[in-house]
């Protein structure tokens, strides 16, 4: 592109924005769009679906919404300028008509669109169905239990069509133009047994949705391995927190480059995000509290919302727990804040009830585990590769899976340090390595961390890449970090060469370890795999 269509694109931009801040968040990027078939310039398409990985294991689908740019125009001015001025003489446009002000015009399409979300009450809604689907079938288990019968006369696909449609005649079914979506399945597990027939059958597209709080395929008579595919989902990370506030890609994009070229955050970038991540560690990633935050401005009712979050929890939990002690799975949840104020973080079943042994306690914590609650971190033997066939057997730490819902977990005297100080610090350390944890999971990053026993040698987390072992420790000061210092520079422990340091601070290499600010947690994986130090 020319450097000034594009200077003048950026202007456009900029003058939009800074009349329309409601408009920032539901365009998430501008594209080159190689049709040589439109006749379009410019193009607004609020429900663009794509895939992010061609690997099928891993390509979840994504909703954007974006202004597209036909290549043929924008990458061709003077073109672009001989076909607008052939429109203005055939009067489709008018005579002060650019590039420019095309672009202006499908922004107009966007404001409509966010006015029309805004009416509906509806300001994330779900497109999918509507550009990809004639129907959309939905059912939920909980509050429409009669569809519980539609197994009845069997698992075919044709056999359960007809007792939906049974249930309500309303409901329309045509051959490869239906999405079928079951909702919360924790409610009605055999359902995912006809999975397999409907992949056999081939006509209708199905997804299942459910807490893994209730998902028990011990019940299943089939859970359809082979034709189906399994994805979790996380509460949200600090990326799309980001992008709930706004920011564009572009800032995502900058604040890797700074990784990458290990270039200090400016004084300005650097109290911003560490600001915004302050915010997201008090709200965590739920969308609800996210969403309640986004559109008051404020923290108002969060953390009631979190506090009844917790509640709904160990209610299900109550609900869904089977073949265990209730009681003891929900002393074990408890227990958690409580573990990790200590300064040896490592999970002590002592610490849930006085003589409390593993063997009474190690069925309750999987089972938390399994659920999605919480995450374990397992105890190195010795740091060398490989991770996962060099774990300790039971020796462990245990982080709550959302940051936020541990922070409203604490106590009056710790919400109080955090939110009226910014005192992160609180509980030891606690949030920042619970954080850290989250990101890492989240990225697919297992969790390991090592304890020299009879020694102050602990290191809390550890990564991998395609030749070392790094060392990763979060900090919530400044200080030095003598156990990675020592297990770089000792012979003693050959697989590590490197290290990696999360802190308050900004970004530095010294001694063969690089600081990168926490706010900068979640590109981790993508810093790895774009960096040459430790390849």
């Amino acid at each position: 592109m020319e450097p000034e269509t594009a200077r003048q694109i950026y202007n456009t931009l900029n003058k939009i924005y800074k009349e329309y801040k409601g408009l920032k968040g539901y365009v998430t990027n501008l594209s080159l769009n190689n049709d040589s078939n439109s006749s379009h310039l410019t193009s607004f398409k609020p429900s663009y679906v794509f895939i992010t990985s061609s690997k099928k294991d891993t390509f979840p689908m994504v909703i954007k919404s974006q202004i597209l740019l036909n290549s043929r125009y924008y990458l061709n001015e003077d073109y672009a300028k001989k076909v607008i001025n052939q429109e203005i003489d055939s009067g489709n446009f008018l005579s002060n008509t650019t590039l420019q002000s095309l672009l202006a015009h499908e922004y107009a399409h966007v404001l409509t669109y966010v006015l029309a979300l805004k009416y509906y009450e509806s300001v994330n809604p779900i497109f999918l169905t509507k550009e990809n689907y004639k129907n959309l079938v939905e059912i939920n288990f909980i509050t429409e239990p009669a569809y519980k019968t539609i197994i009845d006369e069997g698992f075919s696909a044709d056999n359960i069509l007809k007792l939906i449609s049974r249930i309500d005649p309303s409901k329309h079914f045509d051959t490869g133009e239906t999405l079928l979506f079951f909702d919360e399945i924790q409610d009605f597990p055999e359902i995912a047994t006809s999975l397999k027939f409907f992949k056999e059958n081939g006509k209708y597209d199905v997804i299942c949705s459910g807490s893994l709080l209730g998902v028990q395929y011990h019940r299943i008579a089939s859970i359809s391995v082979g034709y189906k595919t399994d994805y979790q989902m996380y509460s949200m990370d600090f990326e799309e927190f980001l992008w709930a506030k706004g920011y564009q890609e572009q800032v995502i994009s900058d604040m890797l480059e700074h990784m990458l070229s290990g270039t200090p955050f400016s004084a300005s970038e650097q109290n911003t995000f560490s600001n915004l991540f302050l915010e997201y560690c008090i709200l965590g990633g739920m969308p609800a509290i996210v969403s309640n935050y986004i559109a008051k401005g404020t923290f108002e009712g969060s953390l009631q919302l979190q506090r009844q979050l917790l509640t709904d929890y160990e209610n299900d939990i109550i609900k869904y727990a089977e073949g265990l002690d209730k009681a003891k799975i929900l002393s074990v949840y408890r227990s958690i804040p409580a573990q990790l104020a200590k300064e040896n973080k490592k999970f002590q079943y002592s610490k849930i009830a006085k003589g409390a042994r593993s063997k009474d306690y190690m069925g309750c914590v999987e089972w938390l585990k399994d659920a999605g609650l919480i995450t374990l971190c397992d105890c190195l033997q010795f740091p060398e590769l490989p991770l996962r066939g060099n774990v300790c057997e039971n020796k462990y730490k245990v982080y709550i899976s959302d940051t936020g819902l541990l922070v409203a977990s604490l106590d009056d005297e710790a919400q109080v340090d955090l939110r009226a100080n910014k005192n992160l610090g609180v509980y030891k350390g606690a949030l920042y390595e619970n954080f850290a944890a989250e990101a890492f999971i989240k990225q697919g990053y297992g969790l390991y961390y090592y304890s020299k026993e009879n020694s102050t040698l602990e290191e809390d987390f550890f990564i991998r890449s395609s030749n070392e072992l790094i060392p990763v420790e979060v900090k919530s000061n400044t200080n030095r970090s003598k156990s990675m210092a020592q297990l770089i520079k000792s012979d003693t422990y050959p697989d590590i060469r490197h290290g990696i340091k999360f802190t308050t601070g900004n970004i530095g290499i010294s001694d063969d370890i690089i600081t990168f600010p926490y706010f900068c947690t979640f590109l981790l994986k993508r810093y790895m795999e774009m960096q040459k130090i430790f390849k």
